[in-house]
């Protein structure tokens, strides 16, 4: 019974994980430019492009993405991304590479879109380092390193992602790169639950099957505790 238990979690890791990495966070920036730029007024922001505010470049960008204030155009939100993650705009190089991993605009290229990653990680984008996280642990890009996975999404929680906990509690509760901890995996689980995650809770479902309830209480303490130490992220 524990067996077909562990290979039924197997196939919810394989299912959830790549599917939060695909949600995209294609968000304006706010404007320090005047508002019509914000609200998608195609021929302010692109005025305002022209003149070399970054923030308004990466916003067309946005725009032809999704297709505000604009008809939808995957090739041209690549070109003004690329022109603002050349001047490295961290946004913009996170939102380039979910479209190399989806081949969205261009050729579908992991090992482009882990190098852009890297570099919206290295301007300090949070959610960079969670989706490094993902190639690692599913080999895309990247030679499959469970390890650096940990280490990519232990920093993205750190920083208050709300995927990272989740992800954590994954690699804890199925031995990915670490020794299998429940007690563990559930800590992780509640923070991600805490902060909005909502595969979170379906988590800690199957982590209760192995845990007693004083086991939980603990776990439970224990994430509480987290929270509190990271409290201003």
């Amino acid at each position: 019974m524990q067996i077909c238990i562990i290979k039924q979690v197997d196939l919810i890791m394989i299912k959830i994980l790549p599917k939060i990495f695909l949600v995209l966070s294609f968000i304006l920036c706010p404007g320090a430019y005047g508002d019509s730029c914000w609200q998608f007024d195609l021929n302010d922001c692109r005025i305002k492009a022209e003149q070399g505010h970054l923030d308004a470049v990466y916003n067309l960008g946005v725009m032809y993405y999704t297709g505000q204030g604009v008809s939808r155009d995957y090739k041209e939100a690549v070109r003004w991304y690329q022109k603002s993650a050349a001047r490295g705009h961290s946004r913009a190089l996170y939102n380039l590479g979910l479209m190399f991993v989806q081949g969205q605009g261009v050729s579908q290229d992991h090992q482009e879109a882990v190098r852009l990653f890297k570099k919206s990680a290295e301007y300090g984008y949070t959610p960079a380092k969670n989706n490094l996280g993902v190639m690692y642990y599913n080999g895309e890009g990247v030679p499959q390193d469970y390890r650096a996975a940990l280490r990519w999404f232990s920093k993205a929680a750190g920083e208050g992602d709300v995927d990272a906990p989740f992800h954590l509690s994954e690699m804890y509760r199925l031995g990915k790169g670490v020794i299998k901890d429940y007690g563990l995996a559930y800590m992780y689980a509640t923070i991600a639950l805490l902060k909005g995650n909502i595969n979170a809770s379906q988590e800690r479902e199957i982590l209760s099957q192995f845990l007693t309830v004083s086991e939980r209480k603990v776990a439970q303490d224990l994430a509480e505790h987290w929270l509190r130490k990271h409290e201003n992220i």
